[in-house]
């Protein structure tokens, strides 16, 4: 104690078998006539669901925080895609098949059209909603995407994946 002045104390302790507690302990001292600490006056309080009430409403304003972040940078990346898928189809529009850029817009529209299927399927954090994460075949994923890049990109392309035991052709329109 400080020159003798009352004290409080927040600490957390933990029992023989395992139980942690917040406890919160007010101090005063009891001085005799000559200025000496004679006695110690200590109220505790157990302070743990406060604790606990506090700190859950620090998680809800942490998550709240997260779901206007991702909201926001969703709102963002919507309107940049939809620049893109605009922009990507006035050149495909105006670029002739046989244009060599032509394949080039093709592939813009692809990347785009992947960008918002990946996005409507993304999961958005809410504030008792957290992130899954799965695990995807990356077979399935280059097979799909060499199919949409020979789609997409004309006839005379071909697209070939190969793998340590397997080959995989697509050929364009």
């Amino acid at each position: 104690m400080s020159g003798g002045a009352s004290e409080s104390l927040e600490y957390q302790i933990t029992g023989l078998l395992g139980t942690r507690r917040w406890l919160d302990t007010d101090a005063i001292p009891f001085r005799d006539p000559d200025g000496s600490i004679t006695a110690i006056l200590a109220v505790t309080r157990d302070t743990t669901e406060r604790v606990h009430r506090e700190g859950k409403v620090r998680y809800d304003q942490k998550m709240e925080a997260i779901s206007t972040l991702t909201s926001g940078v969703a709102h963002d990346f919507n309107n940049i895609l939809t620049a893109i898928v605009g922009y990507g189809n006035v050149l495909k529009m105006k670029l002739s098949e046989s244009d060599p850029l032509h394949p080039m817009a093709v592939q813009i529209l692809a990347a785009a059209d992947r960008g918002v299927r990946d996005h409507e399927g993304a999961p958005v954090l809410r504030s008792r909603q957290f992130l899954s994460l799965k695990p995807v075949d990356l077979n399935d994923t280059v097979r799909r995407t060499a199919a949409a890049f020979s789609k997409d990109s004309g006839s005379g392309t071909t697209v070939e994946v190969r793998t340590a035991d397997t080959a995989l052709t697509h050929h364009g329109r």
